[in-house]
């Protein structure tokens, strides 16, 4: 039964942000794409710097938690590959997202 709660802490702090964000863009980018459809009924022209700013944004918050979570997962597989360098390496790389 712990070994569940492990697997239940892993996917609510890891796993269910990055569904979150990927749920939270297409309903973005579903918008973007509305208000750019009425914004030429209008007779004005749009950028896609929004819908730009918004997938990159997600990108890089997937991409940045990847090393987090393969941390996380391999410190409950396999505990004697457990090492301070990735574990540093993948706080510091989530940090990509501040910046």
């Amino acid at each position: 039964s712990l070994r569940y709660l492990v697997y239940f802490r892993t996917a609510t702090t890891l796993i269910l942000p990055v569904l979150i964000m990927i749920v939270t863009t297409g309903l973005i980018l579903c918008y973007l794409v509305k208000s750019r459809r009425v914004a030429r009924r209008a007779g004005s022209k749009t950028q896609l710097q929004g819908v730009a700013t918004v997938v990159i944004t997600v990108i890089v918050y997937c991409v940045s938690i990847i090393p987090t979570i393969v941390a996380y997962i391999f410190t409950y597989i396999a505990p004697e590959w457990q090492s301070d360098e990735f574990s540093w390496f993948s706080t510091c790389f989530t940090g990509l997202n501040i910046m």
